[in-house]
């Protein structure tokens, strides 16, 4: 039989001397991520009664979903569980609920890992208890998702999350090792009934068909290792390809991205391509489905649609002047809307903040600003509203403007627009109207907007 501890502590070690950023003894900190059941209660017990902590400040974490009636007695469980080992301990309980027909079990880890995302800072780890049978299910879950290299890779034992590192110690051994740890060790553990409800996926395939493959090949688990470690091996060197061309196309971090160096490669390396741009800026993936749309829709299209707009999870793809441009979904915007401001204060807009700075070349007039009876901000209404632009001869449609400064459909009513007492003053971050602006070397104020998300 496996020893548990020692394999979970010498993986540890490994991997706080292999990873960048390697801190001090105590200096780096363990998130452990406990949920109470027998997986993690095995991995808590292996780094209470180790020398561990020597090595780390250790912080038990547990994220409460409120999926199940006990949740919170779950939660205080796992509270006292890391008092009684004297560990720091952190909770986490998820906002809002599973939308309609959306997928409970992605919601919440996805929730989960937003939150783990979050507290890490440089340096720290987060340790799940994901063992070996846990890797037979996501590369199975994976393989009916007609998923490639990457996700066949399924779960690698160490990867960035947020601004530090996700460790898994525990995937080359078997639940089997861990029970028989916990039964050895007589831990209190908690059973969540959501983990014996078969119409989660992930249930099923541990309830029933694993079970069946490991009757038939008793060595699945490690030939599934096996071969998820050969798909990361590929997917390393494809996105490696992948990463020459993304930076060729894009400024790093930008989302945006020139098609004319995407155009000459085939489309399973521009798929590559795509998913490592969403991995790169933190959004979901897309699927095989949305790949296949962007190449009917984008590099099969004999001219592509200005109106383009392809969605997925929170993430909407969009093309403009040769360019895609790839950005998080944001809520409709009421065009109708209008704000009251001081032009002093900052202002919180649905999708982002509008400032002044103090500026003595051009910006809003401070006279003009004292002697208005209302300022108000809002959005453009296509109802042919005029501009006068302090540095031009004469005033133009918005629509004129738009098109001049090469603003894209989508983003013209997501432009804030400063009126004073019913005129427009300002479009921001574009343009001071001349009836407003102020006298170069004369005291003014220039607005800015900076959006949420980017």
């Amino acid at each position: 039989m496996l020893d548990v501890a020692s394999t979970i502590e010498s993986a540890l070690r490994r991997m706080h001397q292999a990873l960048p950023l390697a801190s001090p003894p105590g200096a780096r900190r363990l998130f452990l991520a406990f949920s109470g059941g027998g997986d993690s209660a095995a991995l808590l017990n292996v780094v209470a009664t180790s020398e561990l902590p020597n090595d780390f400040e250790v912080i038990v974490a547990h994220v409460n979903h409120k999926l199940a009636n006990e949740a919170d007695k779950w939660e205080a469980h796992c509270r006292e569980v890391a008092k009684a080992c004297d560990f720091k301990f952190k909770s986490h309980r998820v906002p809002g609920q599973a939308l309609a027909g959306q997928n409970v079990e992605q919601w919440a880890r996805e929730g989960r890992y937003r939150w783990f995302a979050k507290i890490l800072s440089q340096g720290d780890f987060l340790v799940t208890a994901h063992h070996m049978n846990d890797q037979m299910e996501t590369f199975m879950l994976n393989l009916m998702r007609a998923a490639g290299p990457q996700g066949l890779g399924a779960m690698r034992d160490h990867r960035k999350l947020g601004d530090g590192y996700l460790v898994r110690p525990m995937l080359m051994m078997t639940s089997e090792d861990v029970n028989a740890y916990v039964k050895e060790r007589d831990l209190s553990v908690l059973s969540d009934p959501m983990n014996d409800a078969s119409e989660f996926d992930r249930v099923y395939l541990r309830e029933h068909v694993i079970p069946m493959l490991t009757r038939r090949w008793p060595q699945a688990g490690k030939q599934i290792a096996t071969a998820a470690g050969i798909q990361q091996s590929l997917a390393k060197k494809l996105d490696d390809n992948a990463r020459e061309i993304l930076s060729e196309a894009a400024a790093a971090k930008s989302n945006e991205i020139n098609l004319a160096v995407l155009e000459p490669h085939d489309g399973e390396t521009r798929a590559c391509v795509l998913r490592l741009w969403c991995r790169e800026l933190g959004l979901g993936l897309p699927e095989r489905r949305h790949l296949a749309e962007i190449e009917k829709s984008v590099f099969s299209a004999e001219t592509i649609n200005t109106s383009l707009n392809i969605s997925w999870k929170n993430v909407e793809l969009r093309y403009f002047d040769g360019k895609l441009l790839l950005r998080k979904r944001e809520e409709l915007i009421d065009s109708t809307m209008r704000y009251q401001w001081d032009l002093q204060t900052q202002l919180i807009l649905p999708h982002g903040v509008v400032s002044v700075r103090e500026s003595f070349n051009g910006g809003l007039d401070m006279g003009a600003i004292r002697s208005a009876t209302r300022i108000e901000v809002g959005y453009y209404r296509r109802q042919g509203e005029r501009c006068h632009p302090a540095n031009r001869s004469h005033g133009q449609s918005l629509k004129k403007l738009f098109q001049q400064w090469q603003v894209p459909l989508w983003e013209r009513d997501r432009l804030p627009i400063i009126w004073i007492d019913g005129n427009i003053a300002a479009i921001v971050s574009q343009c001071i109207d001349r009836g407003y602006a102020a006298v170069a070397g004369d005291s003014g104020v220039l607005p800015e907007f900076r959006r949420h998300n980017w």
